[in-house]
């Protein structure tokens, strides 16, 4: 009703704290008390504390067989890696390690490239102060540009913490 007082708190879906609203509101209070005298459209804005990281496959690591290509139009960078499924355990992985400058928490995201016979449960194994995650990712679609593996997760300065990819699905016949 006209005039009376909405309190608006922002809550991250991340770890990554409130720095301010826009739209028909401003300053960074949170939680933030607005009077109605109208209908309102107001933005609560994340930003993260710290830096973006990218590590690209020039700069993992490898074991086992891999095979570097350039056709695919939506990869990132110069280059990528595929290597086959294994339908037993793991026979190639992918380490990227980041050297990570300031500690904190960060949103973990993959990109890749559309592949031939691309696999639809590609483990992708994250390690960080705050524990190991595995997560499966559909890469039998295509990219979709960057997606989000796990969120809010601590890694400490330094180069401890890594995300791995491994090519142990339980079947063969993929990339």
């Amino acid at each position: 009703a006209r005039g009376s007082i909405v309190t608006l708190t922002a809550a991250s879906t991340s770890s990554f704290p409130c720095g301010g609203w826009s739209g028909d509101a401003s300053g960074t209070n949170n939680p933030l008390a607005i009077t109605m005298t109208t209908n309102l459209v107001i933005t609560a804005n994340f930003a993260s504390p710290v830096a973006d990281l990218i590590v690209d496959n020039p700069e993992a690591e490898f074991t086992g067989t891999w095979s570097t290509d350039t056709a695919a139009a939506d990869k990132y960078g110069a280059n990528y890696r595929t290597t086959a499924t294994s339908g037993g355990g793991a026979t190639a992985t992918g380490t990227f390690r980041p050297n990570i400058a300031t500690g904190g928490r960060y949103d973990v995201y993959v990109t890749f490239p559309t592949v031939n016979k691309g696999a639809a449960g590609t483990p992708f194994y994250i390690s960080s102060s705050d524990g190991d995650v595995t997560v499966l990712v559909n890469q039998s679609t295509g990219s979709g540009g960057w997606q989000l593996l796990t969120s809010g997760k601590q890694f400490l300065a330094g180069t401890n913490a890594f995300v791995r990819i491994a090519n142990n699905l339980g079947q063969g016949g993929k990339n």
